[in-house]
């Protein structure tokens, strides 16, 4: 808390210690202290000075007399006159004081203080508060001094008193002000309270209460869209379309991130409302940007036309690698692997073992995850003890087949999240390392897979394989005109599962060459399929020799460990 010289004039004159000497008539100083110009006989001396705030003055004590010129910065100033009037003071108010831009209430205390004996204060109280609520407050008074010297004394001091250009530009004014590295700029009160972080800038007015949020805000980034971000936070949120900055954007209105009290007890919480302008464009990979007025319906009609004028004001000038949001852009992982993103969505992690992204869906509210990773273990859908799966599709990613999986998975009936995986067929090697799965993680929360199956479908269209990559099965990759005429060969579950297979759809009449890479691989899946469905039916040692059959034409380790399982069993 900040400390402060005095509660009022009155208790001021407790702290004087020099002895009081005669007064020269015409001998008067001028100074300049917290924000206020004043003239001052040239034998007052400095008594007390803090930052904004000072006592000058004369003071005997033995005779208790004295007379002082005050400067102080309160928060309740009125609390002074209250006081006074209660201990049987007189009160007056005076003619107003008129600076040019900025007014003053001017007061006079008179009577008998039980503390300091016969007082005389003059008070004065400028109208606009500071940022942080404090009203600038000056006083001139005398302590049982009562003479016509004095009060002509008091007068002059009083009547010298000006305030600065730069506190009434402070207290009246406006400046603009940037935001984000001059990306935007604003038009905003100066006595508003700036608060700023590295995603953040925000305003409020002076004393204005609000838990949790600031009147406006400007957001970006992972504070605007990452999952504890401002939209995060938003319940029972409405979306609809708008322009802003001339281009398309959101407004995405609700409840959640602040509150305010009916009563000045805080007994009663009263939810704010949050209105957030979001643009289609970015500042930068994962920068998405906009503001946010947040207020009660009684705030918000208080401060409408400043909120208006603010609004109005904004000024954006797009940085260089500002674009739109749902352009995708490409990243490389250090496993020699090229995909696109939107630009809306950040970059996580870029591991040999994962490559990741974040970002969020404003059209369904989802939070947004991507995965690429190569599992050298079990099929990461339909390996052992993996939750079943929905095959939604075959498709081809890159020119290898593969297929499209999806379940939705359930925190204790709270939160749901959906998943989808596309899985390539043939498991992939990178360099001299592991055979295994690559296979790309699309993750929404709260699930929203079929609104974004065609944005999944798009950036998966941009993923290319280096050089470093081998299958382990010989695929025949096809070139971008097959791929939109020919579909893709579906590979059934791992063999440490060998679940039955899916019925596909009737394809075309034209058939491969059966000595082609292509055909071995699909007989070989078919007698893999036949095995299957035969150890089902307990038909073991007819099994076996179907899956032998298969590693005739394509090898794989996992189905030859999966004939040991068997005949381990069979011996038993």
């Amino acid at each position: 808390m900040k400390t402060r010289l005095g509660k009022s004039a009155l208790c001021a004159i407790v702290f004087l210690i020099h002895p009081l000497i005669a007064m020269a008539a015409d001998d008067w100083q001028q100074l300049t202290h917290g924000g206020l110009s004043f003239s001052i006989p040239a034998d007052w001396e400095q008594l007390k000075q803090r930052q904004d705030e000072g006592q000058w003055g004369l003071h005997d004590k033995e005779s208790r007399q004295g007379i002082l010129f005050g400067i102080t910065r309160e928060r309740h100033p009125e609390r002074q006159f209250e006081k006074a009037r209660k201990d049987g003071m007189k009160v007056e108010q005076m003619a107003r004081l008129d600076f040019g831009g900025v007014g003053a209430e001017r007061y006079r205390i008179s009577g008998n203080s039980k503390d300091l004996g016969e007082v005389e204060f003059q008070v004065a109280v400028l109208d606009s508060m500071l940022a942080d609520g404090d009203r600038v407050t000056y006083s001139a008074g005398a302590v049982n001094r009562s003479s016509e010297a004095v009060a002509q004394t008091l007068e002059r001091v009083m009547a010298s008193v000006q305030p600065t250009e730069s506190l009434i530009s402070t207290l009246t004014g406006s400046s603009r002000q940037q935001i984000f590295d001059g990306a935007l700029s604003i038009e905003v009160r100066n006595n508003w309270e700036r608060t700023d972080y590295s995603d953040e800038a925000s305003w409020e007015p002076p004393l204005f209460s609000l838990w949790g949020g600031r009147l406006i805000s400007f957001e970006k980034g992972y504070g605007l869209t990452g999952g504890k971000g401002l939209l995060g936070k938003l319940q029972d949120a409405q979306r609809e379309r708008v322009e802003l900055f001339g281009q398309p954007g959101w407004r995405i209105s609700g409840t959640g991130v602040a509150i305010t009290y009916a009563d000045r007890m805080r007994t009663k919480a009263v939810p704010a409302e949050t209105s957030v302008q979001i643009s289609d464009t970015c500042l930068a990979p994962g920068e998405r940007f906009g503001y946010a007025i947040t207020a009660s319906e009684t705030q918000l009609a208080e401060y409408r036309e400043e909120i208006e004028r603010i609004v109005d004001s904004i000024k954006f000038t797009p940085p260089e690698g500002a674009g739109p949001c749902d352009e995708l852009l490409p990243y490389d992982w250090v496993r020699d692997l090229r995909i696109g993103a939107p630009r809306s969505w950040s970059r996580d992690m870029n591991e040999p073992y994962r490559f990741s992204f974040f970002g969020r869906d404003l059209a369904t509210a989802s939070e947004l995850h991507l995965y690429i990773q190569l599992n050298e273990g079990a099929h990461p859908v339909t390996g052992e003890g993996r939750e079943p799966a929905q095959r939604v599709a075959n498709l081809t990613i890159d020119g290898y087949p593969a297929t499209h999986y999806r379940l939705v998975r359930e925190d204790n009936g709270k939160r749901a999240a959906g998943y989808d995986y596309y899985v390539l067929d043939t498991r992939m090697r990178y360099q001299q390392g592991s055979f295994g799965y690559l296979y790309f993680d699309f993750q929404s929360e709260p699930p929203a897979s079929g609104e974004l199956e065609a944005l999944q479908r798009e950036i998966l269209t941009t993923v290319k394989l280096g050089a470093g990559w081998l299958s382990e099965t010989p695929v025949a990759q096809m070139d971008e005109a097959q791929q939109k005429t020919q579909p893709a060969p579906v590979v059934e579950a791992s063999s440490d599962t060998l679940q039955e297979p899916a019925v596909q759809t009737e394809q075309p009449a034209a058939q491969p060459d059966p000595d082609s890479p292509k055909a071995r691989y699909e007989a070989a899946r078919a007698l893999r399929a036949e095995g299957a469905e035969l150890q089902q039916r307990g038909q073991l040692k007819a099994a076996v020799e179907k899956y032998r059959q298969s590693l005739k034409l394509f090898p794989d380790d996992s189905l030859e460990q999966h004939i040991e399982r068997i005949r381990a069993l069979l011996k038993e």
